[in-house]
Parts: C-alpha cells; structure tokens; sequence
C-alpha cells in the first residue's frame, strides 16, 4: 500500500487503488469533498481546484500497474458505477483448456 506520494514515478506488476470518500460520483459526474482528503494542506481547498487535484492523483494511481489494477471505492454508490464500468477479472486460463467460442481479449 501506498499514497500519491510514495507510487508517483514508480511502477508495480501489480496495483491496487481504493478510492476514498474524497472522491465520489453522484448524479453522472465526480465529486469531491476535501474535507475528506488525508493530507491536511489539502483539506482547505475549494471543491472545484480539489477535484481536478483528486482526479490527476487517482490516475496516476490507475496507470501505475503495468500488468493489472484492481479498482474499488469506499463509497457504494462509486462502487457500483465501477463495477459497472470494469468487468470482474478472469483468473488465467491454463494452456489446453481455451473456449474455441470465446473471442480473445
């Protein structure tokens, strides 16, 4: 585990983000309450320059992987739009045992 400020410039064979209460959608679009940020300089920003800040930090969270991200959020209503937006991962196939009718992916 780690933050924008230990991942950024680094890349993992694996990625995990969670995104926190800071960062939400509701009504088709992001929101964003910096009162729920964990850095404090970040707390007293206005929601509008907070946002664009959140959105550059959680995408530079997303593209650290470079074999997989796992995504989740800890508010259910994001989470549901995610889980909409990204299927469930497929575990490996094991050599001899692909669907001929499956396309690849």
């Amino acid at each position: 585990m780690g933050c924008i400020y230990t991942a950024q410039g680094l890349e993992y064979h694996h990625a995990g983000v969670i995104i926190g209460p800071d960062l939400t959608w509701r009504d088709n679009r992001w929101h964003a309450d910096p009162s729920q940020s964990h850095d404090p300089q970040l707390r007293a920003l206005p929601h509008d320059q907070y946002l664009r800040y959140a959105l550059n930090t959680y995408r530079v969270l997303l593209t650290r992987g470079t074999h997989a991200t796992r995504i989740t959020s800890t508010d259910p209503t994001t989470h549901h739009m995610l889980s909409r937006l990204l299927p469930p991962p497929h575990p490996p196939e094991t050599p001899g045992t692909e669907n001929p009718g499956r396309l690849g992916r």
